[in-house]
């Protein structure tokens, strides 16, 4: 379940180092940037996937399976849900939250059976194909592997639950990036690159905790080894 906590300060530190922990905030931004994080998700997919999707509905570009037409609809349904629970806890709307939550619990398993779909059955055969496999497949591995993280901790460490629903999704959003031809320098995708351009998605969320907290938390830690591990891999299984 999509629940993203809020980060509230220790009323106890001086300065504006603070712990998460209680439900006062001292500045604004405590409450509204996990909401500003999301919204930059959303316009990222936007951005990436917008051009190519008004001219499929333009007739210049050929009518995808409906395959891709589900994935994509559960994709963006993902980003939103995204914004919206991190907008309920801003608003400090926590039981809406909570059970808008639960529909994670059926979207997370759509969006990985998509992934699944896509990958082995739309296409080609040879070192393209093969080259899609691994990327969809790093996707796939990351994508569960935050998603399971954050609903096991989900009660006991609400901090590590929003940090790792954040991580779920960012690792998906290397497909927006691959469709944005003016972030690479030859015109042409270049798959580490684009993997790079994830982690500077993160990066304020690194920086908004180490400037308020006085340190990176440890999902972000984790996030970023495993990002940099997997496109190593990545990168040693490209055809």
């Amino acid at each position: 379940m999509i629940k993203i906590a809020e980060y509230a300060p220790n009323q106890n530190k001086q300065s504006l180092m603070q712990t998460p922990g209680t439900e006062n905030h001292r500045l604004p931004i405590d409450r509204w940037f996990y909401t500003a994080l999301a919204a930059l998700f959303l316009i990222t997919a936007i951005v990436g996937f917008g051009p190519n999707s008004a001219s499929i509905l333009a007739g210049s570009l050929p009518m995808p399976p409906l395959t891709v037409h589900i994935h994509a609809f559960v994709m963006t349904a993902w980003l939103v849900l995204l914004l919206t629970q991190a907008s309920l806890i801003a608003r400090r709307k926590r039981r809406l939250h909570q059970k808008l939550g639960l529909t994670s619990l059926l979207l997370a398993p759509a969006m990985v059976v998509m992934m699944v779909i896509l990958a082995f059955s739309h296409f080609p055969d040879g070192p393209q194909g093969t080259a899609v496999i691994v990327i969809q497949s790093r996707r796939i591995g990351l994508f569960a592997g935050f998603f399971l993280w954050a609903m096991l901790v989900r009660k006991t460490d609400k901090e590590s639950h929003k940090r790792a629903q954040f991580w779920a999704t960012v690792v998906l959003l290397d497909a927006a990036l691959f469709r944005m031809p003016w972030l690479y320098a030859s015109g042409e995708t270049n798959v580490p690159l684009a993997q790079m351009y994830q982690l500077c998605l993160m990066a304020p969320a690194l920086a908004y905790d180490l400037l308020r907290f006085g340190k990176i938390h440890k999902v972000h830690w984790i996030g970023a080894g495993l990002m940099l591990l997997t496109t190593a891999i990545a990168g040693a299984l490209w055809p």
